[in-house]
């Protein structure tokens, strides 16, 4: 069924490019215009990092880079995980389909983002909560874009708490106001191992009213490119991983006048998993606590016993105004948005702690439901100033309202299909698969919930902040900034139906006792919700940014700097769910900061031909949160002390002939614990002592792009192009330099954490005429087996990879 379904497919797109070779064909021989060589010279790298206005990326004093939408369109970068292929310094950790962490300079923390990302002037934000693997800031797909910056460091003093690492600036093509057009691309190919994927995208622009009012639509979608095969009892479910990704958004400008506009945006993305996004080399603890692993599996083999889909849904409504003051700009936005997501994960092994084990053959698998849905408005506005003297500003406020409901349910499943009836406590109650009272065991009649609770948290967040430039030379200029911020946070937990707090006396519960504490779910007793934790708080930080800029000629400049960056606490969910087995866990963690010091060259060389972009720089980042895994169970959120980073950032691009561009660079990190980790860390499964490396962070990163193009005839361009992701080896935990007797002691197992290095390829060549482009491609030509993501457990190692080798055909046109 695969096969004929890419054979169908791979017929349809090579259809596409010869009826689109014969178009172009048909062009030429009726005579059109003739191509132009491109002028020999790197473009200068216009960058809106101030927030005031567009300028020169040698007039900021910070390593920034900006990508045009170009750019991203010739390299088929349809979402943010594409972006590691542009810089070295996105070190992109991919979790599945709209799931990621993004790393810059070390700073790698699975308890929440410390990489800002803003769609235009809008923060994309998601919630926090640890069952979901990634830094859970919604993503969108990069269709219809200007250009895209990433700017390293901490940002916080223009763009708040979670820019503690850098931030990344999507901004989007807005609307034209004066002509019509539009714009169709779409893609097909055939994924080895795999399902074909089909990827396609379509926006149109329509000036409503000329020069005042204009609207601007962009679609986009995937379907399909599932590589993961999965074995339940015996039987394989084939390209679990298929993915539908839709999306729309929609761009209403309106320009009254010569000093307002204002835009209205609204975005929405629906995403679709239909299994399990990880395989397993190896898989444990579906016989008793802490088995040893069994495994290696193949490639691409999930060999876990429970169906694990995923949803997630995203809405993002903003208005954007802008008044033009003469002396300086008024800018303010207000948005809206909402995530709603379904995450659903075998949790077998989970349950051995609770002598139910699947492997025992009397109990069933079991799944765990992690669905958190979350609300966010953010306001701000700020001032951008156009003086005539040499002090310019920013400055402004920002407010952020956001509430996130959390229901986290175990349910048993089918052993069989892997399916199971039900996947909340509400539903399963509503549709009858949760009966209070019941006491038989498992099957037919039994109660089919084994926990579950429901959190909710509500922040309510305010900043104020400000930064000045002073031009105390023509060619030196001083910045100073500062960001004031505070937060109060109130978080309950519902316990919906407790699971047994004493294996010993499991069997002798008493189902119709009054208290919460004397139920269980073991043999079918369901308990009654109860609240067990109701906690709140206020937490305030500074962050500050200070930078000496020098630009020694119009095409050198030299800088220095030194940022904080800050990061909000929060409360463990966990520590309730893990006190009923006996297990202590931290009621709450405490926020974190760190320093930046920095210093760069930016310089164009060779006649500008050569343009090269280095960076050198120190991080001191205290009292980091991080995520602990208690006794390979109970996930939580801890501060484990102290981190050093040192490295280098390198970026270049050079155009020895006006057809030929190659660009590309590395970064070097050395990112460890600067001090061991809390004994309180250590006792509850967690160790890690002075010179671990961090987490999923490289000591080494290298990316390359080249594109070479040449007139075939008056109006034929052929083009070829290739880029390259290199990412060093690395390991998911504190393990490098922890003793292995010690790591045993705490009950961890001893699973092979290490994740290897890759190297991915791309390549690419085509044919543009007119406002068509037709091209074949070949994507991770080697068929590396990336390990670009991974989650060990106690249920054994999880592993989130690249796609294998795919071949296709692309088609797009502008009109």
């Amino acid at each position: 069924m695969h096969k004929q379904r890419r054979a169908a497919l791979l017929g349809a797109s090579a259809l596409t490019l010869l009826m689109a070779v014969g178009v172009a064909h048909a062009q030429t021989t009726g005579g059109a215009t003739t191509a132009t060589p491109s002028a020999v010279g790197v473009a200068d790298v216009i960058v809106t990092a101030t927030r005031r206005e567009a300028v020169n990326t040698l007039q900021v004093p910070l390593a920034v880079d900006a990508y045009s939408g170009q750019t991203i369109e010739h390299l088929d970068i349809h979402d943010e995980d594409d972006l590691a292929k542009l810089d070295p310094s996105l070190n992109i950790q991919n979790f599945g389909a709209v799931s990621e962490r993004i790393i810059i300079r070390g700073i790698s923390s699975d308890v929440g983002a410390t990489t800002g990302v803003y769609l235009d002037e809008t923060p994309l934000e998601g919630g926090f909560n640890q069952d979901n693997p990634g830094d859970n800031t919604p993503t969108l797909g990069l269709r219809d874009v200007d250009h895209v910056e990433v700017l390293k460091g901490p940002q916080g003093t223009l763009f708040g708490a979670g820019s503690m690492d850098g931030t990344v600036r999507i901004v989007t093509n807005q609307p034209d106001l004066e002509s019509y057009s539009g714009w169709v691309d779409t893609s097909l190919e055939d994924v080895n191992h795999g399902d074909a994927l089909f990827q396609g995208g379509g926006g149109v622009n329509i000036p409503i009213i000329k020069d005042t009012l204009g609207l601007r639509l962009t679609a986009w979608g995937d379907d399909g490119g599932g590589y993961i095969n999965q074995i339940i009892d015996g039987h394989t479910l084939d390209a679990v991983n298929n993915e539908q990704i839709y999306g729309l958004r929609a761009e209403l400008l309106w320009k009254p006048n010569d000093k307002l506009s204002i835009l209205g945006t609204a975005s929405y993305q629906s995403a679709q998993v239909d299994g399990s996004q990880f395989w397993t080399p190896y898989v444990a603890g579906l016989v008793a606590p802490y088995s040893p692993p069994v495994g290696p599996y193949p490639a691409y083999t999930n060999a876990l016993p429970s169906q694990e889909p995923f949803t997630q849904e995203f809405q993002l409504y903003s208005i954007t105004a802008h008044y033009d003051l003469g002396f300086g700009s008024i800018i303010a936005n207000t948005a809206y948005g909402y995530k709603n997501e379904n995450s659903i994960s075998d949790t077998s092994a989970q349950d051995c702690i609770y002598d139910i084990c699947e492997g025992t053959g009397v109990f069933p698998p079991a799944t765990y439901s992690a669905h958190p849905a979350f609300w966010y408005s953010e306001d701000e506005i700020r001032f951008a100033s156009d003086f005539k003297g040499p002090v310019q500003v920013v400055a402004g406020v920002y407010y952020e309202h956001d509430h996130q409901v959390y229901d986290g349910s175990v349910v048993n499943v089918n052993p069989v299909t892997g399916a199971a009836p039900c996947y909340t406590w509400n539903s399963c109650t509503l549709e009858g698969y949760n009966i209070p009272g019941v006491v038989i065991p498992f099957g037919e009649g039994a109660s089919e919930v084994q926990f579950a609770n429901e959190s909710r948290q509500t922040t309510d967040q305010v900043a104020v902040y400000g930064q000045a430039d002073w031009k105390i030379t023509p060619t030196l200029t001083a910045t100073a900034g500062i960001r004031y911020f505070t937060a109060n946070i109130e978080y309950e937990l519902i316990t919906q139906q407790n699971i047994a707090p004493n294996f010993a006396t499991a069997f002798s519960f008493n189902c119709a006792a009054d208290s919460p504490q004397n139920q269980a779910y073991l043999l079918g007793c369901v308990t009654r919700p109860y609240l067990s934790a109701s906690l709140g708080g206020t937490q305030s930080q500074p962050t500050y940014n200070f930078a000496l800029l020098w630009q020694a000629t119009p095409d050198v400049s030299f800088y220095a700097r030194a940022a904080s960056g800050f990061r909000i606490g929060g409360l463990n969910e966990a520590a309730t769910i893990a006190s009923q087995a006996g297990i202590a866990i931290p009621n709450e963690y405490a926020p974190d900061s760190l320093w930046d010091y920095e210093a760069g060259v930016k310089v164009y060389l060779l006649d500008r031909k050569l343009f090269l972009d280095v960076t050198g720089f120190h991080v001191d980042w205290s009292n980091e949160q991080l995520n602990a895994l208690a006794f390979g169970i109970y996930g939580y959120e801890i501060n484990a002390g102290k981190t050093q980073t040192n490295g280098v950032e390198v970026n270049t691009t050079y155009r020895p002939i006006p057809n030929l561009t190659l660009s590309g660079g590395f970064t070097y990190v050395d990112a460890e614990l600067a001090a061991d980790l809390p004994a309180n860390v250590v006792d509850a499964g967690t160790p890690g002592v002075k010179g671990d490396p961090l987490p999923f962070v490289p000591h080494w990163t290298a990316t390359g792009q080249a594109e070479y193009d040449h007139p075939l005839n008056d109006q034929f361009t052929g083009y070829l192009s290739a880029d390259f992701t290199y990412h060093g080896a690395s390991s998911s935990a504190f393990h490098a330099s922890t003793p292995l007797d010690l790591m045993k002691s705490m009950g961890v197992n001893d699973y092979d954490t290490a994740i290897p290095a890759y190297f991915l390829l791309d390549l690419k060549a085509g044919v543009r005429w007119d406002k068509y482009d037709v091209s074949i491609f070949a994507r991770n030509v080697t068929d590396e087996v990336a390990w670009e993501g991974a989650n060990p457990g106690d249920g054994g190692t999880f592993v989130y990879s690249a796609r294998p080798q795919s071949v296709g055909v692309e088609a797009s046109a502008k009109f």
